[in-house]
């Protein structure tokens, strides 16, 4: 059977048409685009490959923009797989290739050493730290005692093929300080479980914050939420009585790079290890054909959910 499929998108809906299928040899071309590769590799193409003896799973790839991929991790870890690699140099058909490589650099503007250069044409492992949308974000082990909340904004960034994201910001409004209290982020979650995972929230938040100050006003803790699914947030507020505003949409761009500005220079300190530090690493700015960065998040790439959770 020949069939084709475009499997890098940010969900899993792509990936699951190709449940039921059985091949005898699967060629996934850019693998360092597949944001769910795991989750295709082993879920849906090993049971597909496992009809035929000799069936072969074959990836092929440029090293990925990003850090912490699943392609990077293949190659660099798995064992028992069978690895080739070349550069364009070592191409029969393309002659003065270091020619070619210079015109190139010229024709956009860059050096030898840009990390697309050195990615796509000489196979070098260098991510594009320069388009990082969170540069140089401070972190901390843990919120230090004597930091005393005035308040605690709840985002919440609804998906069910994407994951859901909630994250909880204590903050305080004279120093201009603020510590991220939780996060927790899931996929295919019931509307029930996001419900419970936002009054886990709400209750750890209050608890937090009288903990620390005795006359602690409970009105200062609000949910910030997605738009996308307001039902979820009717059902907060009507049912479970919780504080659920619908967050401000209105020029991401400028909001992003704010929120970049404050985690840079320390004004919103994230937790080491967390699951936004791992998004900051792996979230880039588009480029466009001239390879000038954009000022639009690459989803292509990686798509975001704490940060979302955060920016609301």
């Amino acid at each position: 059977m020949l069939k084709f499929c475009r499997c890098n998108d940010n969900n899993k809906a792509e990936a699951d048409k190709l449940l039921g299928y059985k091949f005898s040899c699967v060629v996934i071309d850019e693998v360092q685009t597949q944001c769910n590769l795991r989750y295709l590799l082993d879920t849906v193409l090993k049971p597909a490959l496992s009809d035929y003896e000799d069936s072969k799973l074959i990836l092929v790839g440029t090293p990925p923009r990003i850090a912490k991929t699943a392609c990077e991790d293949i190659w660099r870890n798995y064992t028992g797989w069978k690895k080739y690699s070349w550069d364009m140099s070592q191409n029969p058909y393309i002659h003065n290739v270091e020619g070619l490589i210079k015109e190139i650099c010229q024709e956009k503007g860059v050096d030898e050493n840009a990390p697309f250069i050195q990615r796509e044409y000489k196979g070098l492992f260098v991510y594009d730290l320069e388009a990082m949308v969170f540069k140089d974000y401070k972190t901390c082990k843990g919120i230090p005692e004597g930091f005393i909340p005035t308040d605690v904004a709840i985002g919440c960034d609804y998906g069910f093929q994407d994951y859901n994201a909630i994250v909880a910001l204590a903050y305080n409004r004279t120093n201009k300080q603020a510590y991220v209290l939780s996060e927790c982020k899931f996929n295919k979650g019931t509307v029930s479980d996001i419900v419970d995972v936002c009054n886990q929230t709400y209750d750890l938040a209050k608890k937090f914050c009288i903990s620390r100050n005795s006359n602690f006003d409970f009105s200062k803790i609000a949910f910030y939420c997605d738009t996308n699914e307001q039902a979820i947030s009717y059902e907060m507020s009507t049912k479970y009585k919780l504080p659920v505003y619908n967050c401000y949409k209105h020029n991401k761009t400028m909001a992003l790079a704010q929120l970049a500005e404050w985690c840079r220079t320390g004004k919103i300190l994230v937790k080491e290890g967390s699951a936004l530090v791992d998004e900051f690493e792996r979230t880039v700015y588009k480029r466009d054909e001239q390879d000038n960065i954009l000022s639009e998040i690459d989803d292509d790439i990686f798509h975001p959910d704490a940060i979302d959770a955060l920016l609301y």
